[in-house]
């Protein structure tokens, strides 16, 4: 029996040091694309190693500066994280006037309607085909009936809730890092502007990140006893819902938390821990599924929206992310095709069916440039930089496209640096104690859930932020890894002038 729980152990440790070489190569390509992306869009080629090399100091600066911020105390850094976060997220909020379009404006209008009495969602084709836009747009409409209907109120509960995810993100990383490799990658979410670009765009992601990491938090809390477990379970199953009735993307940490399950028991010495492992993992999903589902027949039974809190067009997500043309982006042609038919439901399912049947190689080919694309690109500017800021910047004799551009590239050099460190994070985690953590085993099989989803999926570069906020907290053990090896040498250093 011995023996056997012996083979298990080895066969768990091993498959969670493949979880992380195989996250830490997630992040290694991720870094090669975005270099690769800098040097190709960059002219004369030189300047990408100035960009580079600016980025590189840029985060030395900020994760030198959080080792030393994390030796106070725990709690005082923690206020002073947030309170940085509110300060730099709420001064972008306020100073940018983007001005919601596309289908921010569509789900802002509902929302004002909304809070007024006047439901358009029950008739609306866009919210019957994709209902669970109404989860967002019936939180807008609440903050619109207690705030009055402000945009930038609006923007500013978004600072909130990503400054919230700066400090759950360094939360997180405590879990499995030291004090000071945890403040330094706080601090580079904190300062990086693709943590903080969006904040002024009316979209979901900010509230539903904010509410997926606030699942992993909880769910991993040290807990004894059963009377602990369960109710943290629990709460993290309805962190999950939640999160996904903002944006339907909790499924990725359901998929994590199932597969982090594998791993603890395959590791666990006992009976015991086994089923408080499976029932503390059954109980969370079980909150997620039942809740989810109980929010959307409540969603119908009220009649906000008759299609519930579901996708009643998933086809349509595929059938963008499989276009080889586009590769994997929007297609004003595919909508042209799906929605100007008798029957969008059978057309998107034509066209599918047409992507799926091509060679292998194609389909390869085709995941390999969406994944650079995605991943590799420079962030988008577009969202937040609306015609009206453009227009402002430039009537100041300001040159926005040399502006934009700059900035990108900038962005681009402090990118390619925090998954450089993302990456030693990962191969930290493979070689050290790291791997036997069960937020860091959550964290990055969330990470590869979705790098994989967006393999058939469309792909747009400000969805990426979900991979960028459950990534981070592991450059806390990439940084704890540097710190290291220099104690190491700063020693070695020293015996060999005493000896001499």
């Amino acid at each position: 029996m011995k023996s056997g729980n012996c083979v298990l152990k080895r066969t768990g440790d091993a498959l969670s040091r493949v979880l992380f070489f195989c996250f830490a190569a997630l992040a290694a390509a991720i870094l090669w694309w975005t270099a690769e992306n800098l040097f190709r869009e960059t002219a004369p080629g030189w300047m990408t190693l100035v960009y580079l090399g600016l980025g590189g100091a840029v985060t030395a600066a900020l994760a030198w500066l959080g080792c030393l911020t994390g030796r106070c105390r725990e709690k005082t850094f923690c206020l002073i994280l947030l309170l940085c976060a509110l300060l730099v997220r709420c001064a972008w909020a306020v100073l940018v006037d983007t001005q919601p379009e596309s289908d921010f404006g569509n789900l802002y209008a509902a929302a004002g309607k909304l809070a007024q009495g006047t439901n358009v969602m029950k008739d609306n084709p866009y919210f019957q085909r994709w209902s669970y836009q109404t989860g967002f747009v019936a939180w807008m409409a609440l903050l619109i009936r207690l705030f009055g209907d402000s945009v930038l109120m609006l923007k500013l509960s978004n600072a909130l809730f990503s400054s919230l995810s700066v400090l759950l993100v360094y939360l997180l990383a405590r879990r499995f890092a030291s004090r000071q490799g945890a403040g330094g990658a706080a601090l580079l979410y904190l300062f990086y502007p693709g943590a903080w670009l969006l904040t002024p765009v009316l979209t979901n992601q900010h509230l539903s990140e904010c509410l997926l990491l606030a699942a992993v938090y909880v769910y991993t809390i040290p807990a004894e006893g059963w009377n602990k477990k369960l109710p943290l379970a629990a709460g993290a199953g309805a962190l999950l819902t939640l999160s996904n009735v903002i944006r339907p993307s909790a499924v990725v940490a359901v998929l994590a938390v199932a597969a982090a399950l594998v791993l603890r028991l395959l590791e666990s010495g006992g009976a015991r821990g086994r089923i408080q492992a499976l029932a503390v993992a059954v109980l969370a999903v079980a909150v997620y599924a039942g809740l989810g589902a109980g929010l959307s027949g409540l969603t119908r039974a009220t009649g906000l929206n008759p299609g519930g809190l579901e996708n009643n067009l998933p086809q349509w997500k595929f059938v963008l992310g499989l276009n080889q043309e586009t590769n994997g982006r929007y297609s004003f042609q595919d909508a042209q095709m799906v929605f100007d038919s008798d029957d969008p439901q059978e057309a998107a399912q034509q066209l599918l069916k047409e992507r799926l049947d091509c060679p292998p190689g194609e389909l390869l080919g085709l995941m390999y440039r969406k994944s650079a694309k995605m991943w590799g690109s420079f962030e988008e500017m577009v969202w937040t930089f609306t015609q009206n800021v453009t227009a402002r910047l430039e009537a100041g004799g300001i040159d926005t496209g040399q502006l934009y551009s700059r900035c990108q590239r900038g962005m681009a050099g402090c990118y390619a640096w925090i998954f450089l460190l993302i990456a030693l994070g990962g191969v930290g985690a493979a070689l050290g104690p790291g791997r036997h953590s069960t937020a860091a085993r959550v964290l990055a099989l969330i990470a590869l859930a979705y790098f994989c989803a967006h393999l058939l999926i469309e792909i747009q570069v400000r969805y990426r932020s979900l991979l960028l906020a459950v990534a981070i907290p592991l450059a806390a053990l990439g940084l704890d890894w540097i710190r290291a090896r220099w104690s190491r040498r700063r020693e070695t250093t020293a015996e060999l002038k005493s000896d001499t």
